[in-house]
């Protein structure tokens, strides 16, 4: 007879407190180094991924730390554009090579490894993972460089590759987008003055500003989009679900289902930070346990992922999360633990990355091919009843048009998601 239990629980992780910030930090530094030693543990050599954002250089840091006790290199992936698309994401790090190579400075035995992707074309990428995984996939930006690096891997000889996907929800975590708010509910009067004023003064933010953004937005803003969910149009939502056929829409009440789902209202409604925060967890869980083991085993290697250490994640979830926030910086807690570990340039560093930036431009490069790919798909019985092939292609046709960025990215969304489902669907269905 099989019996099944819970292992362990978001709910029963004890609470840690200690004397000084110094403990905490060298608590972490023991979990975190324990967590990354006990996952190179293989024949075959181990390599990771690196972008320029504190989950995989702190990892790689540890790695390569504890490698070069042994004199071993550790192959280091930093996915870099093929094309220049700083007009498409403005505000982010498209290149992250740059800032993510300085820690080589630290650790010599890094081997830093450019991966643009170019052996694996865009709309390949997606095409693979429909067909031999039998998975769709809404959008797949980054697939064709998830499946270079796993290549690269391979034929290297790698046995291991070390990510770092639950590291935003763990190890970086920011606190919470409403943890100001619920401090004041549960009568942290001193917490909360401390919080507002650190924010005040490292962000220059006014005061009516700093009510509006942590006490009016949490009440008020679900209130509004409740109001605009109840009294959603179908062109509206189909703005949304753009690739889906309007008679389908129709047919299986999706507006009355977007109304009445509570997944659509995940981030309408303010969260607990400790219920946000498990909620990211289980989110990225399917892309850590689903995704990447799977892309893995088909190269014939394990990805492993420290950030997904039980332990590791019960003493992050353990202390108290103010240390987040300390002193109104953000993700502050491994930012002052990773002091020396990682270079500054990485540790004090503001600007997110954005990996995959360029990807309608790698769709524009391979236009006529795709094309040609969605209109054979069209020809499918199944996948004409399900998906909108006229608004794909039109999403196609319209890219490098002269759109704003914000149009260009989502017609190349709408085209990437429409090539995996018409692939999907007339490969398994049809």
């Amino acid at each position: 007879m099989l019996n099944v239990f819970t292992y362990w629980s978001y709910d029963a992780i004890p609470q840690i407190h200690y004397s000084s910030h110094s403990d905490y930090t060298e608590g972490f530094i023991d979990q975190m180094s324990r967590a990354v030693k006990v996952r190179l543990r293989s024949k075959r050599p181990v390599g990771t991924t690196l972008s320029a954002g504190l989950d995989s250089t702190t990892i790689t840091a540890f790695a390569a730390n504890e490698l070069g006790k042994k004199n071993v290199k550790l192959p280091a992936f930093t996915s870099v554009p093929k094309h220049n698309a700083n007009r498409l994401v403005p505000d982010k790090i498209i290149d992250e090579w740059d800032v993510a190579h300085t820690l080589t400075e630290k650790y010599p035995n890094m081997r830093h490894i450019r991966v643009d992707a170019s052996d694996v074309p865009i709309h390949q990428g997606i095409l693979r993972l429909a067909e031999e995984y039998g998975i769709p996939t809404n959008r797949g930006v980054n697939l064709n460089w998830i499946l270079s690096i796993l290549q690269q891997s391979r034929d290297m000889g790698l046995g291991v590759l070390l990510t770092g996907q639950l590291g935003n929800a763990v190890i970086s975590w920011y606190g919470g987008s409403n943890k100001v708010f619920f401090d004041l509910l549960d009568g942290k009067i001193g917490t909360v003055m401390d919080s507002l004023k650190a924010e005040k003064k490292r962000r220059g933010r006014s005061s009516p500003f700093l009510f509006a953004k942590h006490f009016l937005a949490p009440v008020l803003l679900p209130l509004w989009k409740r109001r605009e969910f109840l009294y959603v149009s179908r062109n509206k939502l189909l703005k949304g679900y753009s690739i889906i056929h309007p008679e389908f829409c129709d047919q299986i009440g999706l507006r009355r289902i977007v109304q009445r789902s509570e997944d659509f209202q995940y981030f309408k409604a303010p969260k607990r930070p400790e219920i946000q925060r498990a909620n990211v967890i289980d989110i990225n869980k399917p892309l850590v346990c689903g995704g990447w083991h799977r892309h893995g085993a088909m190269h014939q290697l394990e990805v492993r992922d420290p950030t997904a250490d039980v332990q590791l994640i019960k003493y992050c979830f353990g202390i108290p999360n103010e240390l987040y926030t300390r002193d109104g910086l953000d993700r502050a807690f491994l930012r002052n633990a990773m002091k020396g570990i990682l270079t500054d340039e990485i540790r004090l560093n503001k600007r997110r990355g954005r990996q995959a930036a360029d990807f309608p431009l790698r769709i524009i490069q391979h236009k006529e091919e795709i094309v040609a790919l969605i209109k054979d798909f069209e020809k499918s019985p199944v996948a004409s009843r399900y998906l909108n092939f006229d608004k794909i292609i039109r999403s196609l046709q319209a890219l490098g048009n002269g759109q704003k960025p914000a149009e260009m990215r989502l017609h190349a969304s709408n085209t990437l998601s429409g090539l995996s489902f018409a692939c999907f669907l007339d490969r398994y269905f049809d």
